[in-house]
């Protein structure tokens, strides 16, 4: 019952930001110092939550600073939490962001690197999971029937 509260706070939370801030920044627009030093605040929270390993709670708060100050260095740390909570896919999505709005950025390299390990890594997940699906459907369908 308290993760499904503390998920429906940050829901709320966030909610109420996208809501009540007509002024959030979109890529490009002029960010007030309130919205920067809000921003700032959230991704000083979510690392703190990083060095914590409480990797949702990161993403909760760099999302939000991404959303009142959007910057593509923002999409390469959201990233890395996804990756680090095992959330490949996010991640995936999130470093191909970083990497279309900042292809010679200073991390683009290390994206290109973990994309193609991720990349990897999700083809095997796949793998795996249509394997244990063709398992489990063979065991059904291998098991003696019910007696009348």
């Amino acid at each position: 019952m308290g993760r499904v509260l503390t998920r429906v706070r940050r829901l709320a939370l966030v909610m109420a930001l996208c809501v009540c801030a007509p002024s959030v920044a979109v890529a490009g627009a002029p960010v007030s110092p309130e919205a920067k030093a809000t921003a700032k605040m959230h991704f000083d929270l979510g690392n703190v939550y990083l060095k914590a390993a409480q990797y949702d709670k990161a993403i909760d708060e760099f999302l939000v600073a991404q959303k009142l100050f959007p910057s593509p260095a923002f999409y390469y740390t959201i990233a890395e939490a996804h990756r680090f909570a095992g959330h490949k896919k996010e991640a995936l999505e999130w470093y191909r962001s970083y990497l279309a709005a900042e292809p010679g950025g200073v991390r683009a390299g290390r994206s290109r690197e973990l994309i193609a390990e991720l990349v990897e890594q999700v083809a095997a997940d796949s793998a795996r999971e249509a394997a244990a699906r063709r398992d489990r459907e063979r065991a059904i369908a291998a098991a003696p029937p019910e007696p009348p």
